[in-house]
């Protein structure tokens, strides 16, 4: 019927908005089982606005849902707006330091590569790799414990580290000591070696780079701040979106509350039969005369 019709076409008016893209559109989701048993209960009733009322209840609580989905992908873009909002705070509260730290980073490209160990200074990334593990295996030999400074590069420096392994044994390692603010924003203090068996001129180039990194943060992190306003300015205006499809949510709640206040007046309303008896029995009560065709 009509209403069946009706209740179709709503259906796939959804279906259509969700294909085309609609964003305010986040489920699809079927009658729910209560609904659909409010329809069967409706299907077999006598009054054919039950009919109706289940269409219109079937329809609220669809639109329900979207609401629902609405309302949490709002609170997910919140939750992103402020995510970004404190890494912005962070990254510009730490921005000068970095700046500074980078700062006193030397061109350490081609001939210009300088490094110290202990008072001697180094050109060839060779020979400083070779002191630098020179010092790594006196160092372990003695199985040092704790960290100690053993060489330097571009005003950073190159420590060693010695400590017990939870099973009781001795491991060290060497790396670049960076200071807190830099390695809060990158791994650049990460390990240069385990051994004091690694390679010379590898040591020397993860060196050089963990340094010339520490150049480039100040970018990095003005990137950072870059993008997370990006994000910010496009999710603000969606922040306050209202839900699309509010008024009509607000027409089927109330059309379906005055429908069913409707059925329940009606439902009240004595027959006609019964309303002759009503008469009666006030006629009885009012005269003590009892009427010939009375039904009491």
């Amino acid at each position: 019927d009509a209403v069946m019709w009706q209740m179709l076409a709503s259906k796939q008016r959804f279906i259509d908005q969700a294909l085309s893209g609609d964003s305010s559109v986040r489920s699809i989701d079927d009658l729910s089982e209560a609904s659909q048993f409010q329809q069967a209960t409706a299907m077999t009733a006598d009054d054919p606005r039950a009919i109706q009322l289940a269409g219109l209840r079937a329809e609220t609580e669809k639109l329900q849902r979207l609401y629902r989905a609405h309302e949490e992908q709002r609170a997910k873009m919140r939750q992103d707006y402020d995510r970004a909002g404190r890494t912005i705070d962070l990254n510009q509260k730490m921005l000068p330091d970095v700046q500074k730290i980078a700062g006193k980073v030397q061109d350490l490209s081609g001939d210009k590569f300088a490094g110290k160990v202990g008072n001697a200074t180094y050109t060839d990334r060779k020979e400083w790799g070779a002191a630098v593990l020179a010092k790594y295996k006196d160092l372990s030999d003695s199985l040092r414990m704790g960290t100690e400074k053993i060489a330097e590069m571009s005003g950073f420096d190159v420590v060693f580290w010695g400590g017990k392994t939870p099973a009781g044994g001795y491991e060290t390692h060497i790396a670049v000591d960076m200071p807190e603010s830099v390695r809060s924003f990158s791994a650049q203090g990460s390990i240069l070696a385990e051994s004091p068996a690694a390679d010379a001129v590898g040591v020397a180039m993860r060196t050089a780079n963990a340094v010339m990194n520490v150049a480039r943060l100040p970018a990095q992190i003005q990137q950072r701040i870059t993008e997370a306003n990006d994000k910010r300015n496009a999710l603000e205006p969606r922040l306050n979106a209202p839900f699309q499809f509010s008024e009509m949510l607000a027409d089927k709640i109330k059309e379906a509350q005055d429908l069913e206040a409707d059925m329940l007046a009606a439902q009240n309303k004595p027959t006609g039969l019964e309303r002759e008896q009503q008469l009666e029995d006030e006629w009885q009560k009012k005269t003590g005369i009892t009427p010939l065709l009375s039904r009491g």
